[in-house]
């Protein structure tokens, strides 16, 4: 066995025994399919699976296809009751090779395999992406993708391979493919195909930014025109819409006219109660099924006159939306039950909670604060890769967690599939700074 494959082999062992121990100490195995555990999104994926294959491929309002098609398989041999099964087993093996992933990628930027593994390991550690697995959610496969997508750019940067411009493509393609999983990076995900393009097309890669071209605009052009003749709109989902509705205007409507006069309490209670009155108000066809069209209309109407008549009040729902989601703990922690009966199981849970907490600040606020560093001290000093892969990763950060100040309520998930992209940016800058090469 090579000295690479022990260490795989070594990193695959550790990130499962940690995967165990997590899952036995917070009785995932038991909860796992239960309520409340249950994810409350799991019935609109499992609708969205249906009208994939029940219903000649008709798009979901919330969810594009991409997810659905890996999530309904068991459909294909008439096992409709196998579908959360194979969700689990696909967010576990996405999970694990997101492990390997982070590994990969620091071993290729670094060369330094001890650096590497521990790499591997922070990410197994990160709690709030190991309870994901047990969901029918697609945060972890959108994270497998996003990882793929940086290794490729990685091999790329590096050129490792004697055809770097393949990797080039095969990165965007995947960030084009996770951007249709999790809809926050689309509009990111189209700057990059056209950078990508004039890249290619100015190295004269022409079959290169053909296959490019073909194998990303045509996903989205169908996904696009299928919305349009399903709902009249040309948009790539409408959960972006739905979020604004129920959860961004919901907080904008309930924070008092004096900024100063918000008691963070009173607020919460206030919120809720808005965002369950908001969830009567839904607009609906003449066959009860929602108006996407129209919540669309509505949403954006009344975020346009929120800007114009209260701006102060949607700076600080922006500012409360982001600060919650950088700084909560993992949502689904509060909702395992105690099935063994262990003792201190309730303490157990607490000491996770405070833990996921922890993590998420330092994965969402750490990133900003490593690169306001990096940027006020290695600016000058940094080669081309360095400059590159900071500016890239950078860009996605800040389009996640900014799209994320638009909802809230979810607890640490939306900034969970950041935590990839900060081990490795971190472990590559942390080698390049003390071997002086930046």
């Amino acid at each position: 066995m090579t000295e690479k494959s022990y260490s795989v082999a070594r990193l695959c062992v550790s990130a499962i025994v940690i995967f165990v121990a997590v899952s036995y100490s917070l009785q995932t195995f038991e909860n796992c399919g239960r309520k409340p555990f249950l994810a409350n999104d799991t019935t609109s994926y499992l609708e969205a699976t249906n009208l994939f294959y029940e219903h000649n491929f008709q798009p979901d309002a919330l969810r594009p296809f991409i997810f659905p098609a890996i999530s309904g398989v068991p459909m294909l041999f008439g096992k409709e009751e196998w579908i959360f099964e194979w969700a689990i087993f696909l967010n576990f093996a996405a999970w694990l090779a997101s492990v390997l992933l982070v590994y990969l990628s620091i071993l290729l930027l670094t060369d330094r395999r001890k650096i590497a593994f521990w790499g591997g390991v922070c990410f197994a550690c990160s709690v709030g992406n190991i309870l994901l697995v047990y969901q029918l959610l697609s945060e972890p496969l959108f994270t497998f993708l996003l990882t793929l997508s940086v290794y490729c750019f990685c091999r790329f940067l590096v050129k490792s391979s004697h055809k770097p411009h393949t990797q080039l493509a095969f990165s965007v393609i995947l960030f084009v493919a996770a951007s249709m999983v999790r809809t926050t990076t689309f509009y990111l995900a189209i700057v990059f195909i056209i950078l990508s393009l004039l890249a290619l097309l100015k190295n004269k890669k022409i079959i290169f930014a053909f296959f490019l071209a073909t194998v990303t605009l045509v996903p989205i052009g169908c996904q696009l025109s299928q919305m349009k003749k399903q709902f009249g709109d040309i948009v790539i989902s409408y959960s972006p819409y739905e979020g604004i509705f129920h959860y961004f205007n919901a907080m904008v409507a309930v924070i008092p006219d004096h900024i100063g006069d918000i008691n963070p309490q009173m607020l919460a209670t206030d919120w809720k109660k808005e965002y369950l009155a908001r969830g009567e108000k839904i607009p609906t066809n003449p066959d009860g099924t929602q108006n996407w069209h129209q919540t669309k209309q509505i949403a954006s109407t009344e975020f346009y006159e929120f800007c114009r008549h209260k701006p102060a009040q949607v700076l600080a729902a922006y500012a409360i939306c982001i600060g919650a989601n950088s700084c909560s703990p993992h949502g689904f922690i509060p909702k395992l039950e105690n099935y063994r009966q262990t003792a201190y199981f309730e303490k157990i849970k607490s000491l996770f909670w405070i833990l996921t907490a922890a993590q998420n600040v330092v994965y969402s606020v750490g990133f900003f604060i490593f690169f306001g560093y990096l940027l006020l001290t290695e600016r000058k000093k940094m080669q081309t890769t360095s400059r590159i892969l900071l500016l890239i990763s950078t860009l996605i950060v800040v389009n996640i967690i900014s799209f994320s100040g638009f909802t809230t309520a979810q607890g640490d998930r939306y900034h969970l599939v950041l935590v990839p992209i900060f081990i490795i940016n971190f472990c590559y800058f942390y080698v390049k700074k003390n071997t002086h090469t930046i």
